[in-house]
């Protein structure tokens, strides 16, 4: 959570991702970051404005390099356990409009990410 969004914006675009898991310094899932969520960041920092008064910055790019991921990540995040189903998986997805889903174990009492689950690896199954 405390990852700076220049690192975070860093990585995906290494990886080719258009999201990236939260976790905490025990890999507990916190929330997850997506590409339109640095979008928003870095617009609001160049224009020296706020996303819910947590990021702050110039058009310089300070802004993402200032703020913590925790700042703009989604903490509301649909998971699904590795024993479910992948129509169980393609109904959660269908109904909340999403592309993936993030699988996780649980571990006590914690949700630990071991995978993600997106509508392609659906449609190739």
């Amino acid at each position: 959570p405390t990852t700076t969004l220049d690192k975070v914006a860093k990585a995906m675009s290494e990886r080719k991702l258009d999201s990236i898991v939260v976790v905490d310094e025990s890999g507990n899932l916190k929330g997850v970051v997506n590409s339109t969520d640095l979008l928003r960041a870095q617009s609001n920092g160049h224009k020296n404005g706020s996303t819910n008064g947590a990021v702050n910055g110039s058009a310089n790019g300070s802004a993402l390099a200032h703020t913590a991921s925790e700042a703009i990540m989604n903490a509301s995040v649909l998971t699904i356990a590795p024993g479910q189903s992948l129509a169980e998986a393609a109904d959660l997805m269908v109904a909340n409009h999403l592309s993936q889903l993030i699988v996780v174990q649980q571990e006590n009492g914690h949700q630990k990410p071991i995978g993600v689950l997106s509508t392609t690896d659906i449609a190739q199954a």
